[in-house]
């Protein structure tokens, strides 16, 4: 595993990790950076 690795996205910060060659995002960064209401609930789904 690789150390978690910070990248933009538009306007904010989304953190990633390579796990057995494949990106593994940090969620809550993807659901603030798409502008989700509840990240909590989509994560949940």
């Amino acid at each position: 595993m690789s150390a978690i690795t910070p990248f933009s996205f538009e306007e904010h910060e989304v953190r990633a990790v390579i796990i057995n060659g494949e990106p593994w995002f940090v969620a809550v960064d993807l659901c603030n950076a798409l502008k989700l209401i509840n990240p909590t609930e989509a994560i949940r789904r």
